[in-house]
């Protein structure tokens, strides 16, 4: 069965439907230790990470079996995608993942300030 190593704090159904198919390593805290991390990808198919786990060259060797990296959101800063691509490794990401999020806080940010709120507030 293939596994997939998730790294953060991801929720949600989609997470669920994985577990059903793959075997699925979920720590939300294994971002924090880099020598954790490197141990649980070196049998993984998949990583899933979000913007705190740094996927450097070191982690992408480690994994032997390592076929993709998925970012969950927008950004690649923390992927050292020249590394990956060398390694043979697809990288996936999700660039208009909070799209919807970013256009409401600005509209919200705009209205703000038509209405003279941060003065306001003060």
């Amino acid at each position: 069965m293939q596994r997939i190593v998730i790294s953060e704090n991801v929720e949600g159904s989609q997470v669920e439907d994985l577990r059903r198919q793959f075997d699925v390593v979920f720590d939300p805290d294994l971002w924090k230790s880099p020598a954790k991390l490197r141990e649980a990808v070196r049998e993984a198919d998949a990583l899933m990470v979000r913007n705190q786990t740094a996927v450097d060259a070191a982690l992408i060797a480690a994994g032997r079996r390592l076929a993709v990296i998925g970012r969950l959101g927008v950004g690649l800063d923390n992927v050292d995608c020249d590394a990956a691509s060398a390694a043979g490794v697809v990288v996936a990401y999700a660039p208009e993942q909070n799209s919807i999020s970013v256009a409401e806080l600005a509209l919200g940010m705009m209205l703000s300030l038509s209405r003279m709120l941060p003065a306001a507030d003060r």
